[in-house]
């Protein structure tokens, strides 16, 4: 084995580890997350106990809130068989299509642009974004890292269609794009203004229209994304109607949940924390990829600036606004400023009037420019902190955690939405303790009373009650016999 290939592979594992740490370590350490990732942690334990693949539950009734696919809940359902009833089962199908992507964009820009460098520092600045490695993508089990694995193979595929004509391309892209819509309905089509007008600018779309190949792989595509909404609506009626009031309207021409901002929201999301280290480079990969235009990485360059930015002006007009809607963005962008970044580097370690200290430092400062972004992406991800979370579920998470012989009884009751409590109640049925959650704070031979701040018990013999919590509307009790 030469020696080069050798220590190409030491270095290439090396890599691997320092990407996989902000990835998966730590992954189960926070409590499951109140909204989204709860209501599909829930609908996974739902359907992994009905073993209804078709029509996702909430609480033992179709859930008619969210209305979604469920390749991630299919996903998040295969992953409970393999780790059990825990937050690692949940998130780890959103760890995996994070590291998939990050695999993806490396081999591609090193096998099919040719430069490691560039493959490289791409990584290197998408495993360091703030708005992609955190809580509601690759840290949570959200839609969104998922959706980002599709968008990003679907509209990468296609580029390389544009510039090889290979029919395979073009069908590996129509697939991704259908897993996109069959992950997160109708957000997996944003990026198509983007295409279309990437195909106009470069004088291919009339081309393109007229392939008798582009409309095998748009049938590809619907026999991928569609099927589901039509079995769902056999098994659900109503749930095509749900679908049109949710996704197809909905959250586009008015904000949900107040979760409203204007034009410049992630914008500012972008240059103020999510993409704080890497946002100045992305406008001077733009130039020096519109300066070689004419070769193949500058329209690739280009390609992906284009795809970037139009997401995020379409997601900028919607009017339900939420920070991480933007995931999709960042591989792209991270394409770009990575460009900028390997441009430099190439200069320093080509340009004959630098000097040997001059090239030193610039590779020092890429250096420190890198650590830094990962030192701070680590320093949030593996806090362990969980005093930010939406609602505190220590207790619970303590108590279904015991093993032995003697089981604990334990009441919980709930008088506002709690799907991470529906979660861990799930997770202490599975371990064997006798949890029950009561609509009415009442018990045979107890009486219950709870008022904010305070609570009163009455119990007569032979039950013995232990006040754990009463948190966010949430009072738990330990009851002994």
């Amino acid at each position: 084995m030469p020696q080069q290939f050798r220590q190409n592979r030491v270095i290439y594992a090396a890599l691997f580890i320092l990407v996989c740490i902000p990835l998966f370590a730590g992954l189960g350490s926070l409590s499951i997350r109140l909204w989204d990732e709860s209501r599909l942690a829930v609908n996974a334990i739902e359907m992994y106990e009905n073993h209804n693949p078709w029509v996702t539950y909430f609480d033992g009734k179709p859930d008619m809130w969210n209305t979604k696919p469920p390749l991630m809940i299919w996903l998040q359902v295969y992953s409970l068989k393999l780790w059990g009833i825990n937050e690692w089962a949940i998130r780890f199908p959103s760890a995996m299509a994070a590291l998939l992507t990050l695999i993806f964009l490396f081999r591609f820009i090193q096998q099919r642009i040719g430069n490691s460098v560039w493959a490289v520092l791409t990584a290197g600045i998408l495993v360091t974004t703030k708005g992609y490695v955190d809580l509601h993508v690759t840290r949570t089990g959200d839609y969104d890292a998922l959706l980002t694995l599709w968008t990003t193979v679907g509209g990468i595929n296609l580029w390389q269609y544009t510039e090889t004509k290979s029919t395979r391309l073009i069908w590996i892209a129509a697939v991704a794009f259908g897993l996109g819509v069959l992950t997160k309905g109708v957000a997996g089509l944003l990026f198509v203004p983007a295409l279309v007008f990437y195909l106009l600018l470069s004088g291919q779309l009339q081309a393109f229209l007229s392939n008798k190949n582009t409309y095998f792989a748009i049938a590809v595509f619907l026999l991928i994304a569609l099927p589901y909404y039509f079995i769902r609506e056999r098994y659900n009626p109503g749930y095509l109607h749900a679908v049109m009031e949710n996704e197809l309207g909905g959250r586009f021409l008015e904000a949900k949940e107040a979760n409203d901002g204007n034009w410049a929201f992630y914008l500012s999301w972008m240059t103020g924390r999510d993409f704080i280290f890497w946002f100045l480079f992305v406008p001077i990969g733009m130039w020096l990829g519109y300066r070689q235009r004419r070769a193949a990485h500058g329209r690739f360059v280009l390609f992906t600036a284009l795809m970037g930015l139009g997401f995020l002006l379409m997601i900028s007009l919607a009017k339900t606004k939420l920070g991480w809607y933007d995931a999709p963005v960042y591989p792209f962008l991270a394409i770009v400023a990575a460009y900028a970044l390997s441009s430099a580097y190439q200069y320093l370690h080509h340009a004959a009037n630098i000097s040997r200290l001059q090239r030193r430092m610039g590779v020092g400062f890429l250096i420190l420019l890198f650590t830094t972004a990962y030192v701070v992406l680590l320093k949030d991800t593996l806090s362990g902190n969980d005093a930010h979370a939406e609602i505190n579920v220590q207790h619970i998470r303590q108590y279904s955690s015991k093993e032995g012989p003697e089981k604990e009884a334990v009441l919980v009751f709930d008088d506002h939405y709690n799907a991470p409590l529906k979660f861990y109640l799930y997770q202490a049925k599975a371990k064997g303790l006798l949890m029950k959650k009561q609509d009415v704070p009442d018990l045979v031979g107890a009486y219950i009373q709870s008022q904010v701040g305070d609570s009163v018990v009455k119990v007569s013999d032979p039950y013995l009650i232990r006040h754990l919590l009463h948190y966010h509307g949430a009072v738990i009790w330990q009851i002994k016999k």
